[in-house]
């Protein structure tokens, strides 16, 4: 079943046909590192799971060092 709005059959992580955009776009401006991550985890998703969850992982630890870093409430367990 689509969700809400959704034509029936289309994924959440379906592009609109000739859109480079895909759902990590809003990330690119500010953290260019994380996007690359989750972009590649992304377009890898259907044609190489492991590889996706690898890149996913990755683009996780970036956002997660990124926060401790710049949060001083934050502290390391």
């Amino acid at each position: 079943m689509s969700p809400p709005g959704r034509p029936k059959g289309e994924s959440l992580c379906a592009k609109r046909e000739g859109s480079p955009l895909g759902q990590f776009a809003f990330l690119q401006g500010e953290w260019p590192a994380v996007h690359d991550a989750a972009a590649r985890a992304e377009a890898a998703a259907h044609a190489d799971p492991r590889t996706a969850c690898s890149y996913a992982r990755r683009a996780l630890e970036l956002a997660v060092n990124w926060a401790y870093k710049h949060d001083a409430s934050l502290k390391l367990p």
